[in-house]
């Protein structure tokens, strides 16, 4: 195993420490030789999977690396012990001991698996190693005693092997026959003796073919002995008619071979014990050949029969000897020698002897088998019949234990899927849970988990599928604990409301997705207390939802809590990178505070290029119009306007797209087309008061006050209010501004930023002590508002601290980068104390922000012809004039920027506008009376002059007046 997959497991480890994956790391680390390291992460690991067998066993084997055996087999019995219906702890743990050298602790635990899984092939395998292993060496070599015998000892072995347990009895026909045969005398044998089965190879093809127990395997020509002798003891007729002498091949004191298998020996034994078996001729071993020569079929049927009949007389001292040897039958048998020239006859009266016997074999009924042999064929199909039940007993135990294994770990697996909370794991969740109910059929744990992804799939996503699998799921009542949440997810719109009440009723006994769910059904009417409950119990469940914590992070956005609800979100995408929910929300978070865009448009691209993050239904337009704000936020305008227009042309008539391309275009300084949009807005949802208050902001960034006081007039918002104040303290009308900032308050509270306004407004209005009182209010807090600052700054600038207010300006700059009034008196302090260069820098920045601020243009214009731009300060005045014609500050700016330019005629031009505007001014005047005087028109200067002097009295402006006109009288 590479060291990269061990970090890897590691890493994976180190995030999720219940992760079950520290069962690969401690293999990996097995094969990689550190047996140490292994063992501590299986320990480790089984505090949290105390069930995990497959832990156990690598456990066990890393002990047996380290040498620790007593562990290891502890551990290894563990293992078995866990689950015992599993043959896999047999079949690893009979592996782990036999490859370790401990074949004789796997023998009894691979006895006890095969005994309790005859079916495993692994099992057995292992068993047959662990004997193997455990017999010693010496038991398969050959000992002295186990050599072959001798051919006398095999025969005879062979023999009595072979021998029927019938044959062992002294009262069986077989020993009666070697009793009658040691009765007979025998005459010496004229030639050797010749073997009774004429078919050598007979024993062989025959053997097994009759099994042995049965006495018509012994096929032999003599009745049974009551049969032959009566009951008094008399011999019958044939005994009294054919002595019976033994064959001539037949030796005193030597065995005789008689026709039973393998040639089976007898001795001698008296004749009175002769009880020959009942012969049927129409017995045959089904395997014996068929002899085609007719003499030896003669010379078998003589062989059966005449092989204890002697062919010739036998000698008198064989015969005394035939007869000491069988006492029963002295007196029994008549003994006269028979001449060798009456074979015939003897064989006559033998064909006879065994013409009666066949006839008495054949009248006497074949014996009964006996119940087993009758019913033996029943007794091995019930047999057959019980192992192949107990054989599927234990296949279908074994194979539901199985399935309800991979219905756990199916579930647990949905379970993660449904705390991660996008389409793609969803889906993965519900191809599981589908699988493990086929699988276990009767699992409600995986019934209820399908019925909350099925639902999510649903309500989410406008899974049509998945809705009609949760509905089938809510009828047949497989839902169980996941129904709670499933059926509001899934009811129709008149359902809806009786659904939720429901659901809110039982939330608390419920899943976690079911709280999940109740706290955003709390949050949606503003019940926050509520809604937070809910909501941090589904997100301290295991695993945690990341909907409740991203909801928990919504909450903290709609109370105003910026920095907590990204810490919310933070903690989302850290589990889940590309979660979309989680990405929207700190994207708008960071929108707000005008911080880390970038990150959020890294993640919000991620998002909208991974399609199993895709946004829930109605998230996508949200996706859209926040990652076009970003886009333009970042200076990619035409992405963003593209992105806007894909949207708009999805949905035409969504109000949300045309104020997102409204903001979009702000945001580039194009204000024109940015109202355009906006006013598409506020047309397509004329209720909706969030787009008249987005109008009335770019408004007032175009300057258009009045058009912002006429379309604002019916039924002002709070928020409206407070922009018709600003309207009205930009139009230098400070009491009707303090009226309409009046509006904004509610239950005797006022907005910090309408405070701000209001401290502003009673500055202008004269009212310094008011404002002081505001501003002191608005600066107790820990965070006050940059209005305040500036409210401050300007009380300090009028009470003759430029140096306080130049600070407490560049605060307010620092905390609003958009709050341009702050700009613009920073930059009028900096020209006041002779820093233009400075100022001018600042202003710069100011109309960069918004070029139609007019009063940053009109201060800019004074930086630059401070700093001796007359051409800038000609360009930037021109564009305050044409804005504001009557604006006689910017008009008297432009009047002293031409006649420095050297263009007197403009110059005075533009003072005498100035002039009408304001009659009575004494600077219009004087401003007029130097263009005139730089132009020559000397009667015109002085008449312009001695106005100012007159209008100013004693102003700064009636003495340069006066010192103008003494300079042209001295021409």
């Amino acid at each position: 195993m590479t060291p990269s997959i061990v970090q890897k497991y590691e890493r994976i480890l180190q995030a999720d420490p219940r992760s079950r994956i520290f069962v690969e790391l401690a293999r990996a680390l097995l094969d990689a030789g550190d047996a140490q390291r292994a063992a501590e992460v299986c320990e480790r690991g089984l505090e949290h999977h105390p069930d995990s067998v497959q832990a156990r066993v690598a456990w066990g084997k890393a002990l047996l690396v380290l040498g620790r055996t007593d562990e290891a087999l502890a551990r290894l019995e563990e293992a078995i012990a866990a689950d015992q219906t599993n043959p896999y702890g047999y079949s690893v743990v009979g592996e782990a001991l036999v490859r370790n050298g401990l074949a004789e602790r796997a023998l009894p635990l691979m006895e006890k698996g095969v005994a309790l899984h005859p079916g495993d092939g692994r099992i057995r395998r292992w068993l047959v190693e662990a004997r193997r292993a455990v017999t010693p060496r010496a038991e398969a070599a050959p000992r002295p005693e186990d050599e072959a015998p001798s051919a006398e000892v095999e025969s005879s072995t062979e023999s009595e092997s072979e021998i029927p347990s019938e044959l062992a009895s002294p009262t069986l026909p077989w020993e009666s026959a070697r009793d009658v045969t040691a009765a007979i005398p025998s005459a010496a044998p004229a030639e050797p003796p010749r073997p009774l089965d004429p078919d050598p190879g007979w024993d062989e093809r025959c053997q097994g073919s009759i099994p042995p127990s049965d006495p018509l395997s012994l096929l032999s020509p003599f009745p049974p002995e009551e049969e032959m002798t009566p009951p008094n003891g008399t011999p019958n007729s044939i005994q009294r008619a054919v002595p019976l002498t033994r064959p001539p091949h037949v030796v005193d004191g030597a065995p005789q071979r008689r026709g039973g298998p393998e040639g089976a020996t007898v001795q001698d034994t008296p004749a009175s014990q002769f009880t020959p078996p009942p012969l049927r001729s129409d017995v045959r071993s089904p395997s014996a050949p068929r002899r085609a020569d007719p003499e030896d079929r003669k010379a078998t049927a003589a062989g059966s029969v005449l092989d204890l009949i002697p062919d010739a007389p036998a000698a008198p001292q064989e015969a005394d000897r035939a007869g000491a040897s069988g006492p029963g039958a002295s007196g029994a048998l008549e003994e006269a020698p028979v001449p060798r020239d009456a074979e015939s006859e003897a064989e006559a009266a033998a064909r006879t002897y065994e013409h009666e016997l066949r006839e008495k074999f054949l009248a006497e009924p074949p014996p009964r088998p006996s119940f087993l042999r009758r019913h033996a064929l029943a007794a091995a199909l019930l047999a057959i019949a019980l192992a192949i039940a107990a054989g599927g007993a234990i296949f279908v135990a074994v194979r539901t234990s199985r399935r309800a294994d991979e219905a756990r770990a199916a579930v647990e697996a949905a379970r993660k899927g449904l705390a991660r909370d996008t389409v793609g794991a969803l889906r993965e969740a519900a191809r599981v849970l589908a699988g493990a109910r086929r699988a276990a059929p009767g699992s409600a744990d995986a019934g209820a988990l399908e019925a909350e992804v099925t639902g999510l799939l649903a309500h989410d996503f406008g899974d049509a599928n998945a809705r009609g699998t949760a509905r089938e799921l809510l009828a047949t009542g497989h839902a169980g604990g996941g129904a709670l949440a499933a059926r509001w997810l899934v009811a129709e719109p008149g359902e809806k409301s009786a659904a939720a009440e429901a659901l809110l009723d039982r939330a608390a006994e419920g899943t976690p997705l079911a709280r999940a769910l109740a706290g955003e059904i709390l949050l949606a009417r503003r019940d926050r207390d509520g809604a937070r409950y809910q909501l941090e119990a589904a997100a301290r469940s295991s695993p945690p939802l990341l909907r409740a914590l991203t909801a928990l992070g919504d909450l903290d956005l709609a109370r105003g809590d910026i920095e907590a609800a990204l810490d919310r979100y933070a903690l989302v995408l850290r589990a889940h990178p590309t979660h979309p929910r989680a990405a929207l929300g700190a994207a708008e978070a960071r929108l707000r505070l005008g911080r880390d865009l970038p990150v959020s448009l890294r993640e919000l691209e991620a998002v909208a290029a991974d399609p199993s993050s895709a946004p829930p239904i109605g998230g996508q337009l949200r996706l859209d119009l926040l990652l076009a704000r970003l886009l333009a936020a970042s200076g990619r305008t035409a992405d963003a306007e593209r992105r806007l227009g894909e949207a708009a042309a999805r949905e035409p008539a969504r109000a949300e797209i045309a104020a997102a391309q409204a903001e979009v275009f702000a945001h580039t300084g194009d204000l024109d087309r940015a109202l355009r949009s906006a006013e598409g807005a506020a047309r397509l949802a004329p209720a909706d008061a969030s787009y008249r208050e987005q109008l009335a902001r770019l408004q007032l960034r175009r300057g258009r006050y009045r058009e912002l006081l006429a379309a604002s007039e019916i039924a002002p918002s709070r928020a409206l209010r407070l922009y018709r104040g600003i309207a009205r303290f930009e139009l230098e009308q400070p009491e009707q501004a303090r009226t309409e900032l009046e509006g904004t308050r509610r239950d005797g509270k006022m907005p910090a930023e309408a405070a701000g306004w209001m401290a502003l407004a009673e500055l202008a209005a004269g009212r310094r002590a008011r404002a002081a009182v505001i501003v002191t209010a608005l600066l107790a807090v820990a965070s006050p508002h940059p209005l305040a600052l500036l409210a401050r700054g300007r009380l300090d600038l009028a009470e003759g601290r430029p140096d306080v207010a130049e600070q407490r300006f560049r605060e307010a700059v620092e905390r609003d980068p958009d709050l341009l009034e702050a700009r613009c008196d920073l930059g009028r302090v900096l020209l006041k104390r002779g820093r233009a260069i400075e100022a001018g820098a600042v202003l710069e920045k100011a109309v960069a922000r918004n070029p139609y601020f007019l009063d940053a243009r009109l201060e800019l214009g004074h930086a630059r012809l401070a700093t001796g731009d007359t051409a800038g300060a000609v360009r930037e005045l021109d564009t305050v004039v044409t804005a504001r014609p009557h604006d006689v500050p910017a008009l008297l700016a432009l009047s002293s920027a031409h006649l420095r330019a050297e263009n007197p005629v403009q110059a005075r031009r533009t003072a005498e506008r100035a002039l009408a505007s304001v009659p009575r001014s004494a600077v219009a005047a004087l401003a007029a009376g130097k263009a005139a005087a730089a132009q020559g028109a000397t009667g015109d200067a002085r008449r312009f002059l001695e106005r100012a002097a007159k209008l100013g009295g004693k102003a700064p402006e009636a003495a340069e007046a006066r010192r103008a006109l003494a300079s042209l009288r001295r021409r």
